[in-house]
């Protein structure tokens, strides 16, 4: 398969997943606010630059955001010039990924049946955006090719990280080097550490990224033979006139399994590929992953404010506008906000949604 000339495709869709709290970034992300609506890194959220960068292959016209209910209005506010406002979907309940990208999947079948989709999250940075593009666009072009395959993304691992899924790898498709494409051996959960050195060393694992692609034919053929009920409510929501719309969603929500799309799916189709993602990528799961992307002072310092270091090393501070000052200090993340600060050890920041549930527990709303 020959690498070509990106351009964008009236039959390649995009489903964006714009649910979920992002509880690991508080105090910043707030129920209203959660982590994909924040500006991180300049004057644009996650979600705007998950939608900018696949621009240049996807229509806006065929990017879908999926949200709840509560977010929609935060959501349709911040991508009204980049996308329709037609496009941002409200699910009635969170009930895992299965049912959102059914949803989902649903309306972009009402408008083209024969469309190719991509399923991205729309909280993770991704440093080389040119190569991301050739990646997806030879995702795509696997899925739109390979009759009845699923594709995921695959990102080649770092170190032996014990908080992400990994996919074994089997043979190679060939036809391409620059974006290597391989048969899906299997699907690991998060391994524990000796497991994941394990995984590495191997040099045929990856890690699994959360990015999917596929055609809406190859989806409804492997539903047909793994869910088959949750085809018949796909196919519900999709085939349903504008005045049982409702009634066709809710029932969907009611009776499809709140399970994950890893689950229901990838795990257990027969015919999976992997295309390889060498793009930068980073999942921004709590605090400390964005050592990655704040500037170094030193020491292993980060931070986005002024800071001033004595004797410290291997903190973290985000408190923009501020002066920050550390003295004889190390292994902290320090985030300020106007109504709450956060102090944890740098080994803790994915314990950060303790202090959520606690709040939650003890009726602090304000601080939610």
């Amino acid at each position: 398969m020959k690498e070509v000339l990106i351009k964008q495709r009236d039959d390649f869709f995009a489903i964006i997943m714009a649910g979920g709290r992002g509880t690991r970034f508080w105090p910043l992300s707030r129920t209203d606010r959660p982590k994909q609506l924040l500006r991180l890194f300049g004057e644009r959220t996650l979600l705007e630059e998950t939608i900018e960068r696949i621009a240049p292959l996807i229509p806006p016209a065929n990017i879908l955001i999926i949200t709840g209910e509560n977010l929609l209005r935060p959501v349709r506010q911040a991508t009204r010039r980049l996308i329709p406002v037609r496009n941002v979907l409200a699910e009635p309940a969170a009930r895992n990924t299965s049912p959102a990208i059914a949803l989902a999947t649903a309306s972009v079948m009402r408008r083209n049946p024969r469309a190719v989709l991509a399923v991205l999250p729309s909280d993770h940075l991704i440093a080389n955006p040119r190569q991301f593009l050739r990646v997806l666009d030879m995702a795509y072009r696997t899925a739109r090719d390979e009759t009845g395959s699923l594709v995921t993304l695959g990102i080649a691992p770092e170190y032996p990280e014990t908080g992400y899924g990994y996919i074994e790898r089997a043979e190679a498709l060939g036809g391409n080097t620059r974006v290597p494409v391989c048969r899906v051996h299997a699907f690991k959960e998060k391994p524990d550490r000796q497991t994941a050195e394990r995984f590495v060393e191997s040099g045929r694992y990856y890690w699994n990224s959360g990015m999917f692609v596929w055609s809406i034919e190859s989806y409804a053929s492997n539903l047909r033979e793994l869910d088959p009920r949750l085809l018949r409510l796909v196919h519900s929501v999709a085939h349903a006139s504008s005045g049982r719309m409702k009634a066709a969603i809710g029932r969907l929500y009611r009776e499809a399994e709140a399970t994950s799309i890893d689950y229901a799916l990838l795990e257990r189709a027969p015919l999976v590929y992997a295309v390889e993602a060498n793009i930068g990528w980073n999942d921004i799961g709590s605090w400390l992953s964005l050592e990655k992307c704040l500037p170094s002072e030193g020491d292993k310092l980060y931070s986005n404010a002024r800071l001033i270091a004595e004797s410290s090393r291997r903190s973290l501070a985000f408190a923009p506008g501020k002066l920050v000052a550390f003295i004889g200090v190390s292994d902290l993340i320090v985030v300020d906000t106007p109504d709450a600060l956060l102090v944890c050890h740098r080994d803790r920041s994915q314990d950060v949604r303790r202090i959520v549930e606690r709040l939650q527990r003890e009726g602090m709303s304000d601080y939610l």
